[in-house]
């Protein structure tokens, strides 16, 4: 069975290349043939033909797109890969992946579960199931319990 795991958007397009911005290493990891990329919300499978780094974000040519205007179509799209169920197993091991704790404030009342963690910018973002963006920095984390797999953090007023 496998399983889709984001790895980021597309920013933009040039010159028949989407640029990534990764929000995760997996691209690294696995060195995927295909890529997975919404265009209107649905995810199309893109074989890669031509990858190259630029900086945080990888720039990629496919073979089966067949014009830059076609391109177009996936830009600010959602970027997956497809992962074995091992395979995600193993990167949720070897990353110490938050995704899926639940995030509590001071109180304890339950702000919501992570869907994802987005540090595409300097400043890391959890988003949350509930559609909740919330800034992650070690200053406003009270504490993790891994086992019951929570998050209390002090969550900065007006959120």
């Amino acid at each position: 069975m496998e399983t889709h795991k984001k790895i980021g958007f597309v920013r933009k397009e040039r010159a028949g290349e989407l640029q990534i911005a990764l929000q995760n290493d997996l691209f690294d990891t696995f060195e995927p043939e295909f890529l997975f990329i919404e265009a209107g919300g649905i995810p199309m499978p893109c074989f890669i033909k031509t990858r190259r780094d630029k900086g945080e974000d990888i720039c990629c040519t496919f073979y089966d797109i067949p014009s830059e205007r076609a391109l177009q179509a996936f830009v600010g799209g959602q970027v997956y890969i497809e992962l074995t169920e091992k395979q995600a197993k193993e990167y949720q091991q070897d990353s110490n992946d938050i995704s899926g704790f639940t995030v509590k404030d001071t109180k304890g009342k339950v702000v919501g579960t992570i869907t994802d963690i987005d540090t595409t910018t300097s400043n890391t973002l959890l988003l949350l199931d509930n559609g909740m963006l919330l800034p992650f920095h070690e200053d406003l984390l009270v504490s993790i319990d891994t086992n019951a797999q929570v998050l209390t953090m002090q969550i900065p007023e007006g959120l």
